[in-house]
């Protein structure tokens, strides 16, 4: 599934799977966030907050 097609079925974990288990992300006027569970909280917050 890529990227695209998993966030618009609102699916966190499809979304963080593209990351590996070491990645790291900078959201914006946020903290680094590291690892890939991290990754999928973020994005699961984004999708839940209607991005």
């Amino acid at each position: 599934m890529t990227f695209t097609k998993a966030f618009n079925a609102k699916d966190a974990a499809g979304v963080a799977a593209h990351y590996t288990e070491d990645a790291a992300i900078l959201p914006p006027d946020s903290r680094r966030l590291d690892g890939r569970d991290k990754i999928q909280q973020f994005w699961q917050g984004a999708i839940d907050g209607g991005f």
